[in-house]
């Protein structure tokens, strides 16, 4: 239990990690949607949603030829919840967060039912830097 909540704590102690939690907390996403949502790599979006995993903080299920990734039940119901709201009601109101949230909004909006890929991605981030 104590190596859990140590890891844990470690994963929150990341500003792009939190970022990430804080958009699971709305909905599951895929690893490009976490990169045009927060603006990073991807070999970097993926390492940390693997630290979210190994902190039992996340999970991650394939559909298809993708990976999506959710909030694990104990950080959705479990004894990790508690924890995770606690940081979440301290950052809600953070600029940073909400931007994240307008830019998943906006590509999940400009994506519509097309597959979330790489093109797309590109696609989006190209339309984006024109407006």
């Amino acid at each position: 239990m104590m190596e859990s909540m140590v890891k844990c704590l470690r994963a929150l102690g990341d500003e792009n990690r939190l970022r990430i939690l804080m958009l699971l907390r709305e909905r599951d996403l895929c690893v490009l949607e976490v990169v045009g949502a927060l603006e990073i790599s991807q070999p970097l979006a993926s390492s940390h949603l693997a630290v979210l995993r190994e902190a039992g903080l996340a999970t991650a299920r394939r559909e298809g030829r993708r990976i999506r990734y959710g909030l694990s039940e104990e950080a959705r119901r479990g004894g990790k919840h508690r924890l995770l709201k606690l940081v979440a009601d301290s950052i809600h109101g953070e600029p940073l967060i909400a931007a994240d949230r307008e830019r998943i909004a906006e590509c999940a909006a400009f994506r519509g039912d097309a597959a979330c890929d790489k093109k797309t991605l590109a696609h989006y981030h190209s339309q984006r830097s024109r407006t």
